[in-house]
């Protein structure tokens, strides 16, 4: 079988994988350089389609792992997007305008230099501007004969194909070849607007799972080793590792497997080596689970959006009943044609759309990817806003809390013989210990001899003394005595820390604290949250309640739901939006996406091996704390456009139709009405856009 990926070389900071997939496929080159550079850390992707082979420059600390499983990844995933010049134009009948435009311009100068020609005599006149009329006129009646078969009813496009050609008809030609010009007209101009106003990057959110084997069969073995993920639902057969699971348990403390054990795919070995049996592959596992339980909640429409398109419904049928009482009363149908034109729904349209467009749009200027719009309407309502913990409000990477040594021994002490045995160990727990270490000055002196047992702790010989550096479990099966200890252990646990216990030539000599850290803008931006009126803001988690009330108190927020499922969590949110609430979730594990799917919008940070912002309503790319509550800003200003836009776009309409009904306006001061109501739309929605935060 042809390897997916493989890494032909590597030094510090510089890595180069052979992609088979690539082997010429400029498409999958440009999404390979794309999504690489959007990685922390990397300096410098150059992906060549014709040896198959990507070059990395990157920064210490990126994992090569995450890297080729972003180039697998991205094979699956849509480019990003960007609307160019030449898409600016593309579709809009540009050549209707101008033919239409020049015909309207050379019959105009014909009756200034040699002027006017009664139509019913002079024939040429009248087939030329018939004709072009047709001509220019015909993608307007066929979009709304389109609509009308599609769906039903009567739309604008439609009647204004069909007063054209009896304008035809009544042998008005020059008034229909300028009606004709001036739809033509503004729609180009308008399009051409709002496509500028939307010109941003759009992300397309991935449908697959590419990092979940499809191919392994229930009663399949295979091996997964330190930094290896595991490929597949499964018991453990054979061996002992130590797994991250936190990426569906939001728990940032691995777990310890054996034999017999079950283990979850989207999991990773952190140390030790097992030899799994498949049980359930793909989308019948766990993750895949959860991750198709976000496919029930996408939403296309937009609120505003369908409200302007019902105004637009209403309008059309009013202005037909007027300028049918007013045709019948006076006979004038140049009057009627005046109500049709002035009568035109694109302002409505635009007044619920444009708003959104550009709402999204002033979010990705601030690092904020909006995938679909209608959550990012829905946070201007948003009143409870749930956040997970692991990852999300904490750095995901323990660190040493506290250090208790027993009667006797220094703090100091403690975290040299426990940093001495841990040098050379993955475990995170060791990282902890050793960065403490480095805090203090301290240099661990590297073990004679030295054994991790998986899930326990690790064992062996500094400077000829038997050191043991493990769990409550551990020490016990190694006949340290630790009864003396409890005080300090629960003083621990009421922090909702995890204890390592530290024993020297068999006798316990301290306890180690380890927790996780706060991120250090949570404060600031809870604060905010409240600040913008949100009523409640809560750690919705999987971790145990002391954890998750540790941080709750230290970031002032008042709402705590832990030691749940991800399937709990789901229906917590659930239970707030029964209550009348509107609810906003803010994760990154793979845990989250069930109580995202169930919310009215969610928010995520990437992170992980899968990541999240694939399935978040909304993703924060930079990790910019400060985008939550500027997203609820944008969202607030876009809501107060769009309304007022409505309120004005409808009352123009309205305006308009009794004007042109009052003969007061004729037809050409009608168009010139109508694009006036449309522009006023355009430059009110540019405030969303511009708007300072």
């Amino acid at each position: 079988m042809t390897p997916s990926i493989e890494i032909r070389s590597r030094i510090p900071g510089r890595i180069r994988f052979w992609v088979p997939a690539l082997y010429r496929r400029q498409d999958y080159k440009n999404k390979i350089e794309f999504y690489l550079r959007r990685e922390p850390g990397v300096k410098k992707v150059s992906a060549n389609p014709n040896t198959g082979r990507v070059l990395v420059l990157f920064d210490p600390g990126v994992e090569e792992g995450r890297l080729a499983l972003k180039i697998l990844s991205s094979k699956w995933q849509e480019p990003v997007q960007k609307i160019s010049e030449e898409d600016e134009i593309q579709g809009l009948p540009v050549a209707e305008t101008i033919l239409s435009g020049s015909t309207l311009a050379a019959l105009t100068l014909k009756q200034v230099l040699a002027g006017k020609s009664p139509l019913t005599t002079d024939y040429a006149v009248l087939y030329l501007s018939s004709a072009v009329s047709m001509i220019a006129g015909y993608p307007i009646l066929k979009k709304g004969v389109s609509q009308a078969v599609k769906k039903g009813g009567i739309n604008y496009e439609l009647v204004m194909g069909a007063a054209t050609f009896i304008t035809l008809v009544l042998r008005e030609s020059l008034w229909g070849l300028a009606v004709v010009f001036l739809l033509n007209l503004s729609t180009v101009i308008q399009e051409i607007a709002v496509r500028r106003a939307e010109k941003l990057y759009r992300v397309f959110p991935e449908k697959q799972m590419p990092y979940l084997k499809t191919d392994i069969m229930p009663g399949d073995t295979f091996t997964a080793g330190t930094g290896d993920m595991i490929i597949a639902d499964g018991r453990v057969v054979k061996g002992e590792a130590v797994v991250d699971e936190s990426i569906l348990t939001g728990e940032y403390m691995p777990r310890f497997k054996n034999e017999q054990q079950h283990v979850l795919a989207g999991t990773r070995v952190m140390s030790g080596e097992i030899k799994v049996m498949a049980e359930r592959s793909g989308r019948d596992t766990r993750m895949g689970e959860l991750l198709s339980m976000h496919d029930n909640y996408l939403d296309a429409k937009t609120a505003y959006g369908e409200k302007g398109e019902r105004l637009a419904e209403k309008i059309t049928p009013f202005a037909l009943v007027t300028s049918g009482v007013v045709f019948a009363c006076s006979r004038d149908f140049l009057r009627v044609l005046a109500i049709l034109l002035s009568a035109s729904p694109r302002a409505c349209t635009l007044a619920g759309t444009l708003p959104v467009k550009l709402g999204v749009a002033r979010a990705a200027r601030e690092g904020i990817i909006v995938k679909r719009p209608a959550s990012l309407e829905k946070l201007a309502d948003i009143d409870v806003v749930f956040f997970d913990k692991t990852g999300t409000l904490t750095e995901a990477s323990p660190v040493v809390s506290r250090v208790l040594p027993m009667r006797g021994y220094s703090a100091d002490f403690v975290v040299k013989t426990a940093a001495s045995l841990e040098t050379g160990s993955v475990h995170p727990l060791a990282s902890a210990i050793l960065k403490e270490a480095r805090i203090r000055n301290i240099t661990p002196v590297p073990p004679s001899v030295s054994r991790e047992v998986a899930g326990n702790g690790i064992k062996g010989f500094t400077d000829g003394q038997k050191i043991i550096v493990g769990s409550h479990d551990f020490m016990v099966a190694e006949g340290v005595d630790i009864s003396d200890s409890l005080p300090k252990a629960r003083r621990i646990q009421h922090y909702g820390e995890s204890e390592v216990y530290v024993a020297k030539e068999g006798r316990l000599i301290g306890l180690i604290g380890i927790r996780d850290t706060l991120k250090s803008a949570v404060s600031e931006m809870i604060h905010r949250l409240y600040k913008r009126g949100i009523a409640r803001v809560g750690i919705i988690s999987g971790d145990s309640s002391q954890a998750v009330k540790r941080i709750a108190e230290s970031c002032g927020i008042d709402l705590i739901e832990s030691s749940l499922s991800p399937e709990e969590k789901a229906e917590i949110i659930k239970s707030y939006k029964r209550q009348g609430h509107k609810v906003a979730v803010i994760g990154d594990g793979i845990n989250d996406i069930p109580a995202m799917a169930a919310s009215d919008a969610s928010i995520c940070f990437g992170r992980g091996l899968l990541r999240v912002e694939d399935f978040a309503d909304i993703a924060i790319l930079n990790n910019d704390m400060e985008n939550i509550p500027k997203s609820i800003i944008i969202s607030r200003k876009m809501q107060h456009v769009a309304t007022r836009n409505l309120a004005m776009a409808a009352g123009a309409n309205i305006a308009g139709i009794a004007l042109s009904a009052l003969k007061i306006i004729d037809p050409f001061f009608a168009a010139v009405y109508y694009n006036l109501n449309s522009l006023a739309v355009l430059i009110n929605s540019m405030g969303v856009l511009n708007m300072k935060i």
